[in-house]
């Protein structure tokens, strides 16, 4: 017979030589059971269960399934971040899309994402900006306010008189080949659903199709500066009392956004507050 030359490369070495490889074997390592685990239980579990079951005995069966299936895709979500991380975000607010199981396990992925370190966050400032973080403003703080799947925020002073307060959202390196790569996974994976006939509650393809479109725009930080100009003219006009940050044009590239820090709430908070009075009052 033919010779087979068998070679084992160690998941440390892979993710230096080839993280991309990596990082695709380790999704479709995490998807491909929770898959096969739908497919037995619309193709055998189901039907084992006979045409004389009740409704609430189905129901019970897929209920287990999606609890099952929630969790793997939680840990899958907050293992591999990125854009994963992302469109579970999303998800986890689709609660008249998804099942209830879902929902509820996606909700820990809205907490803060791992850090870049500092070091980096001021090499990539300083290339962005061309001078030392020191001249560009009176202090930087090194520790990060908030993480995300894109870009973090430090607070920092501007060097004028009145030592300005801004913050300062650096863009995470590789994260946008990072992004790209995770796109064309999900849009691979949501493909081979539809044509397995396995479909969700919602066109997920359509979905992952646009987002494909829209996600690279959040990389040009030039462009969410134009935004919070026109957003900011618009609001003010309206509702003078208020504040809307703004950018400082001096200390924006296109992965480098400065804009002035203003103190409030988060608005999920102050929105889920909403929400909250309405249901007591009701």
């Amino acid at each position: 017979g033919v010779p087979v030359a068998v070679v084992h490369i160690s998941p440390r070495v892979l993710a230096l030589v080839a993280p991309g490889v990596l990082r695709s074997l380790q999704f479709y390592g995490h998807l491909m059971p929770v898959i096969a685990g739908y497919a037995r239980c619309m193709l055998w579990d189901s039907k084992r269960l006979g045409s004389e079951v009740s409704d609430d005995a189905i129901q019970e069966l897929w209920d287990r399934r999606h609890e099952w299936g929630a969790e793997r895709i939680r840990k899958m979500i907050l293992e591999l971040g990125g854009f994963y991380l992302k469109v579970g975000q999303v998800f986890a607010t689709k609660s008249d899309l998804l099942p209830p199981q879902y929902v509820s396990a996606l909700k820990s992925v809205f907490d803060d994402c791992p850090p870049v370190d500092s070091k980096r966050v001021l090499k990539i400032v300083e290339a962005e900006l061309g001078a030392p973080v020191s001249e560009l403003f009176h202090d930087f703080d090194h520790e990060a306010l908030a993480t995300a799947t894109i870009a973090q925020v430090h607070v920092a002073h501007l060097n004028d008189p009145s030592h300005t307060k801004v913050a300062v959202k650096v863009q995470n390196p590789e994260s946008e080949a990072l992004m790209a790569m995770d796109m064309r996974n999900m849009l691979r994976v949501s493909e081979s659903m539809d044509n397995l006939g396995l479909h969700l509650p919602f066109d997920n393809t359509s979905i992952l199709r646009e987002y494909q479109t829209q996600v690279p725009l959040e990389f040009d930080f030039h462009r969410e500066a134009d935004m919070l100009k026109l957003i900011g003219g618009a609001v003010s006009s309206k509702v003078p009392d208020v504040t809307c940050p703004k950018s400082v044009d001096d200390r924006c590239t296109k992965k480098v956004l400065t804009m002035t820090f203003v103190e409030g709430e988060a608005l999920g908070d102050i929105i889920q507050r909403a929400i909250t009075a309405a249901g007591m009052s009701s």
